[in-house]
């Protein structure tokens, strides 16, 4: 992923599940779940649901080589994606890791990371200062 220029949302999913293919098989049963014999799951729901209980496990694991892999995967999107993958991030993944609390995953989140999750705080009702 490092090579790529621009991310487009198209490929959210494969950049993803080749950035982490230990999600591979987590995305395979959300598919059966699903039903979707020659579909992919939607990105939202992909980074939504399976990313963040990936990140969410890696917490409670404290593996932080996941963590800082997870968080590079994070700022490099906001940085290279166009805005339909930062919206993704935003809502999906960043969105979600806020609801949930999981505030300690902000230390290994990048400048960018940083400047979004401060956007969203003017949106939002959340203390900003447990995530930067």
């Amino acid at each position: 992923m490092r090579n790529r220029k621009y991310i487009e949302y198209k490929d959210a999913n494969l950049v993803l599940l080749k950035s982490f293919p230990q999600l591979l098989n987590d995305y395979e049963v959300l598919r059966r779940r699903f039903s979707l014999i020659n579909e992919s799951v939607g990105p939202h729901v992909l980074y939504g649901d399976i990313f963040c209980d990936f990140i969410s496990s890696a917490l409670k694991e404290r593996n932080e080589k996941l963590l800082r892999d997870a968080g590079e995967f994070i700022e490099s999107l906001l940085k290279l994606g166009d805005a339909e993958i930062v919206n993704l991030i935003e809502l999906s993944v960043l969105e979600t890791l806020i609801d949930s609390g999981e505030s300690d995953v902000s230390k290994y989140f990048g400048n960018k990371t940083k400047l979004s999750i401060s956007a969203m705080s003017n949106k939002m009702d959340f203390e900003v200062n447990l995530w930067m």
